[in-house]
């Protein structure tokens, strides 16, 4: 179809008297003489609208692709490429996928899926931008129903959990039976974290979801912390992260802990060296003995108790040079009357 700018009359010498062509019109008129004004017939009129409606119409296309696109770079937080969609537009191209295509070499593209690129160098496979919001969305709910995402409502904290590949429910697992144990623990559960790991409070709920540590290693240091606390309290001991870890993962409960630290800070005396050729006994040996799973370790205890007891009663050196004034002597393994 020809613009309405060349809807002119061009001289036709071989089509007969006074008759001009339109052409792409199948119309004719007659050629006016001085004074006369060109009408034109019937198809010049509908063929002129017809072009104007097509115009109008693909004007409106062009408008609703645009603002199709427009919203897709809202959604993905490309909004500042609206300048190079406007260009792509021009070039023809109007669906998604090419559009994003296009964009996905931009540096701000780059910076928006910057996950992508942890996840290929760790050998897994980037996310579409459709995946990536997805599950960025999916990662806010469950911070929101764990109460914590006006806390992580960030982009750096999404970029760091789809890098390590975490999903929504190893997320949930983190928060829950995790993060949320130490969060609402005693406070000496706190400093033991700070203690054992150099964690401070504040920093909790970040060390957590830090996908480079796994959720199993995660809740076990959680409840290294919770046996380290009740080791303090009921011995005194300040146990190392990986005492506190072994007791942990070996499954005791806090009654069962408390019992066997309440052992421990009895004979907190027997573990000392008081005579010649005794030795320390370690802090494995004392834990392992007084919770019942290195066999060794309580062989050494019970033969230093026996060892002591016998020296007191025959009046031996032990006794004599921890010298009893009032009636009482301590064996490190009791009172001994």
């Amino acid at each position: 179809m020809m613009p309405d700018d060349d809807l002119a009359t061009i001289p036709t010498p071989n089509l007969g008297r006074g008759v001009e062509r339109i052409p792409g019109i199948g119309g004719q008129v007659s050629l006016p003489g001085e004074g006369q004004v060109i009408l034109p017939d019937e198809n010049t009129i509908t063929t002129t609208t017809t072009t104007t409606n097509n115009n109008q119409q693909a004007d409106e296309v062009d408008e609703n692709v645009f603002a199709r696109l427009r919203s897709y770079l809202g959604e993905y937080g490309l909004t500042s490429l609206e300048g190079m969609l406007n260009d792509l537009l021009a070039r023809g191209i109007e669906d998604e996928a090419s559009v994003l295509y296009e964009l996905r070499g931009t540096d701000v593209f780059k910076k928006r899926f910057a996950a992508n690129q942890a996840r290929q160098a760790a050998g897994l496979p980037a996310l579409t931008p459709r995946s990536y919001v997805d599950m960025e969305n999916t990662y806010r709910e469950v911070l929101r129903r764990g109460g914590m995402l006006e806390y992580f409502n960030r982009q750096d904290v999404f970029e760091s959990l789809i890098s390590g590949d975490v999903s929504p429910s190893e997320l949930y697992d983190r928060m829950t039976n995790a993060y949320q144990v130490v969060r609402d623990a005693d406070p000496a559960v706190k400093a033991q974290m700070q203690r054992l790991y150099n964690v401070e409070e504040k920093d909790l709920a970040a060390y957590f979801l830090e996908p480079k540590t796994s959720v199993s290693m995660l809740k076990r240091r959680a409840d290294a912390a919770k046996i380290a606390a009740i080791g303090q309290e009921r011995s005194g001991m300040q146990l190392s992260a990986p005492t506190a870890e072994d007791i942990a993962a070996r499954g005791y409960t806090a009654t069962q802990a408390a019992e066997a630290f309440g052992t421990i800070g009895r004979q907190a005396e027997l573990y000392e060296p008081l005579q010649g050729g005794e030795e320390r006994i370690s802090e494995e040996q004392r834990v392992g003995a007084a919770f019942g799973y290195d066999t060794a370790a309580a062989l050494d205890v019970e033969r230093r108790k026996a060892a002591r007891l016998a020296q007191f009663r025959g009046g031996g050196q032990f006794a004599a040079t921890t010298g009893a004034t009032s009636g009482s002597i301590q064996t490190g393994a009791g009172t001994a009357q």
